[in-house]
């Protein structure tokens, strides 16, 4: 009879091993997906893996973390998603000072008399690129104060429920949920 699978154990440190549980054993496929001699890499385990600190991300890992899950959660480049970095956020503070200054230019219409208005935009560009600072540090927050681990780096599927990613500070690790 030929080996079908190498199950390894993926409980936490402290849990007995139960070996009749499927639960606490996951199979381990060579990279042809049939058998293998081949040796296991570390994986680390965890009870969710999200992928993407955006505005689901983030209130989702910290509800998990919060119910005592241990939870992962992985960026690739900034927290707080498209909204708070290049989206919502940067796009409603220059429109706001847009319209500042567009009020401003007809403060005469509403009996307000004032000198002529000019913009400076790099004035402009600075408050955004501190208000979306703000909101990156506001979301980074609510993450280290959570039990979660933020992990920054690419990830990618390498099989099933296991996680590859590719830390910007160099290196790997094998994540599985």
């Amino acid at each position: 009879m030929s080996i079908q699978a190498v199950w390894w154990f993926s409980g936490r440190r402290g849990n007995s091993i139960d070996p009749e549980s499927r639960r606490d054993f996951r199979p381990y496929f060579g990279s042809n997906g049939r058998e293998s001699e081949e040796k296991m890499v570390d994986i680390e385990r965890f009870d969710v893996i999200v992928i993407g600190a955006g505005q689901a991300g983030v209130p989702l890992t910290t509800a998990l973390a919060g119910a005592g899950l241990e939870i992962a959660l992985i960026e690739q480049k900034h927290v707080g998603g498209s909204c708070i970095n290049w989206g919502c956020t940067p796009t409603k503070t220059m429109a706001a000072s847009a319209r500042i200054a567009y009020h401003a230019r007809r403060a005469a219409d509403y009996g307000v008399e004032n000198g002529p208005v000019s913009v400076d935009m790099k004035t402009v560009r600075e408050r955004k690129r501190d208000m979306v600072q703000s909101f990156r540090q506001s979301t980074r927050g609510q993450i280290e104060n959570s039990s979660a681990e933020l992990i920054m780096g690419m990830a990618r599927f390498i099989g099933d429920k296991t996680i590859e990613v590719q830390l910007h500070q160099g290196g790997a690790r094998r994540l599985s949920g």
